[in-house]
């Protein structure tokens, strides 16, 4: 179920900035309510994706535009209702639900990149620091597909095993070609991966920013290692900013595009909650 509402902030700031380009310029106040809105789908509850587009609100009101908020329980929603003009602006797509979309609709929506991920990351449970792993040490990993297949691509990527070529984002155990270390993995529900880092039941986890910030684990601080930009799984699960295609040179979006991926995005994204999320994007 989709519900619209309007965000209405009362940030002291904002108030100021917009009183005094009224009284500098001689102009009125700029009544944020009075604007055309700019209609942002976001997914139900999602605080992330809502205080992303929270920290633009200022910036997008002297654009002319306020921002509304429209709530959707699936991406395909999401895309259904921006293809048919009902929002300006969603970021509820991961890249891989923008590309089934298009796969079936290829001429309806247009994705302008991505934002930002959950990063998955790697924690040391009886090591002092990652030169000091041993050989045969007891990897715990989640027991989910696409959660295994990301800490199996991020444990390649650091070196710690090698996957065969045609593992992908589908990979398992069984696609392990190399583990010269001798690892031992095993699997483990996504809630029960944190209590390894304080029984010392496995040597080193692999989990989502979601699971061990839940458990109190902030990425930031505990994580010697996280998903990168470049790494094949990041790239087909970020979660992008789309449009309709017939959008791309309205007034409105050229008014307030350049500022989808400014410093200020960048840096909302990459503050947040101790790097539940990493942005996905660079700026310059």
């Amino acid at each position: 179920m989709k519900k619209a509402f309007s965000v209405i902030l009362v940030i002291a700031m904002l108030a100021l900035t917009l009183c005094a380009c009224g009284t500098n310029d001689g102009e009125e106040e700029i009544d944020v309510e009075s604007l055309d809105a700019l209609r942002v789908g976001i997914s139900v509850g999602d605080a992330v994706q809502q205080e992303i587009f929270d920290s633009l609100y200022s910036r997008i009101a002297a654009k002319g535009y306020r921002v509304e908020y429209v709530e959707f329980s699936s991406a395909r929603e999401a895309n259904e209702a921006l293809a048919a003009g009902e929002i300006d602006v969603s970021i509820v797509n991961r890249k891989c639900d923008f590309e089934e979309y298009s796969a079936e609709n290829p001429d309806a929506l247009l994705n302008l990149g991505p934002v930002y991920y959950y990063p998955y990351g790697i924690y040391l449970c009886n090591f002092e620091n990652e030169e000091s792993v041993t050989d045969g040490a007891t990897i715990a990993l989640p027991s989910d597909s696409e959660g295994l297949a990301r800490a199996l691509i991020l444990l390649e990527a650091y070196g710690y095993i090698t996957l065969g070529e045609d593992a992908g984002l589908d990979a398992t155990l069984d696609d392990i070609a190399e583990n010269s270390r001798g690892f031992v993995f095993v699997t483990q529900q996504a809630e029960q991966l944190p209590s390894n880092i304080e029984s010392g039941e496995a040597d080193m986890v692999v989990m989502a920013s979601q699971t061990s910030i839940d458990a109190g684990y902030r990425v930031n601080k505990y994580a010697v290692a996280i998903e990168s930009k470049d790494n094949a799984a990041v790239k087909a699960y970020s979660y992008v900013l789309t449009i309709n295609k017939s959008d791309i040179s309205s007034e409105k979006h050229t008014a307030v595009s350049a500022l989808y991926y400014s410093a200020l995005m960048y840096e909302t994204v990459n503050n947040y909650k101790g790097s539940l999320v990493v942005a996905a994007f660079s700026v310059n």
